[in-house]
This record gives C-alpha cells, sequence and structure tokens, in this order.
C-alpha cells in the first residue's frame, strides 16, 4: 500500500511541475504579444508643483498675485525618434491670491488648462494660459509657462510667471 501511495505522490509532484511550466511558457507567450501590441511609444510624465509670482492691472490698478502653480507634462516619445513629439500640458493654479497697490482689495485667480502640443525636446516648450478673476470677470490672468526637457523627455526645469496680457 505504501509503495502505491508514493507512486500516486510521486506522478502528482510531476504533474504539478509539468503544469506550473506549462502555465509559465503561456505566460511568456502572452506578455510578448501584449508588449508588441503597443507600438505608438512611451509616455514620460514629470510634474512640478511651484511657486508663482507676477502683476496684473485690474481695472486700472497694479495687483500683485502670488500662490501655487501644478503643472504635469505627459510626453509621448514614439518609436521612431523624430521630432516634434506629442506633449500634454495640464496647468492649475492653487491659492492665488492678489493684493492690490493702491486699494489694498484682494483678488483671486484660479482654473486649470489642458493643452495639447508638439514639442522639440531640445528647444523646450513656451505656452500662455489665461486663468479666471472672479472679482472682475471677463478679465483674466495670464501665465506664462516655459518647460525644459532632456533628451529622453524628462522635463528637468519649469518657471511660471503671471504676466499682464
Amino acid at each position: 500500500m505504501k509503495a502505491k501511495t508514493r507512486k500516486r505522490a510521486k506522478l502528482m509532484k510531476t504533474k504539478n511541475i509539468a503544469f506550473t511550466i506549462i502555465l509559465l511558457l503561456l505566460s511568456c507567450v502572452a506578455l510578448t504579444f501584449t508588449a508588441q501590441a503597443d507600438p505608438a511609444g512611451q509616455h514620460v510624465v514629470t510634474q512640478f508643483h511651484q511657486t508663482v509670482l507676477g502683476t496684473v492691472s485690474v481695472n486700472g490698478e497694479l495687483v500683485d498675485f502670488y500662490g501655487m502653480i501644478h503643472v504635469v507634462v505627459d510626453v509621448q516619445i514614439p518609436a521612431v525618434q523624430l521630432p516634434p513629439d506629442p506633449c500634454r500640458v495640464h496647468a492649475n493654479l492653487s491659492d492665488v491670491v492678489g493684493i492690490g497697490r493702491d486699494t489694498g482689495g484682494t483678488y483671486h485667480a484660479d482654473g486649470a488648462t489642458d493643452s495639447d502640443l508638439m514639442v522639440d525636446l531640445s528647444e523646450g516648450l513656451f505656452l500662455e494660459a489665461d486663468y479666471l478673476i472672479p472679482e472682475v470677470p471677463p478679465d483674466p490672468c495670464r501665465v506664462f509657462i516655459n518647460i525644459a526637457f532632456d533628451q529622453s523627455g524628462h522635463a528637468t526645469a519649469l518657471s511660471a510667471v503671471i504676466g499682464a496680457r
């Protein structure tokens, strides 16, 4: 009886090993086809959260704004490396407040923008975005954004300044 049990256990162990090997081979084949299914390229995502400052004229009064800007840059590096590369930029202001120089009045600038652009990584990217000043619609608050890239598509530096329209 013990010999039969040992023989059965050995057979089960062999079947389990064979099943595991087949499962691993099928997984490798599936992963190979999945990896080849996305020839469009890879996405390189970088984000910044930094201070933004500047002065805007609101109803004839100079207003000094300060606060934070959050910028997410998504560059798609295609399989063939020919500039320009598709790029998506999301930027939003957070806690941006302005104080009027003459009246001491308080103003806010808020909003978010999404831009789809083409970028030559060696030249970087410059864009302008308008944000709402709820206290004085429709006068916008313009933000000038400069982004530098390395050759792998990572954004390496960001400068953002609030300026006049």
